[in-house]
Order: structure tokens, then C-alpha cells, then sequence
């Protein structure tokens, strides 16, 4: 379950995202997990787009996850 992916500002849109999402797959995939959950606000529409870009399906969401009353967003993906 990812909670937490950060990326500098002057390094998004160069693959910096992708890499460390992937690094996670392998990680979790070599360690047994068969599936993988990522979390991230409602507002957050680049994460959104990496999560779906990379084959993540929406899969729910909590209106009371975060202190900010943000809406977390839930999606997942099946592991090979």
C-alpha cells in the first residue's frame, strides 16, 4: 500500500513518478504481494493520471482518511 510517493517540483514530467512506482511493484511484487494499493486526494489530478497510466483501477474511496477532510481516492492493481 503505498500512502506516500513525493516528487520535486522541477522534477515532474521526467519520469521521476513512474520509476519510483514501478521500483514499489517490483519490491512488493518480489516479496509475494499479488496486488497493490495506491491513496491520494481527490484534488490530486496528476496522481490520479499516474495511477491510471500505469493500469491502477479505481477501487473506493473514504470521505474521513485524511485531518483536512480531503476525499482519499483508493486505487489498485493486480501484480504479475
Amino acid at each position: 500500500w503505498v500512502t506516500d510517493m513525493v516528487v520535486a517540483p522541477e522534477m515532474r514530467r521526467h519520469g521521476v513518478g513512474t520509476a519510483l512506482l514501478l521500483a514499489a511493484q517490483d519490491w512488493a511484487s518480489g516479496r509475494g504481494a499479488r496486488r497493490m494499493m495506491v491513496e491520494m486526494q481527490s484534488k490530486n489530478y496528476p496522481a490520479i493520471r499516474l495511477a491510471q497510466k500505469h493500469g491502477y483501477e479505481f477501487c473506493g474511496y473514504n470521505d474521513h482518511y485524511y485531518t483536512t477532510q480531503d476525499v482519499a481516492l483508493f486505487f489498485a492493481r493486480i501484480l504479475k
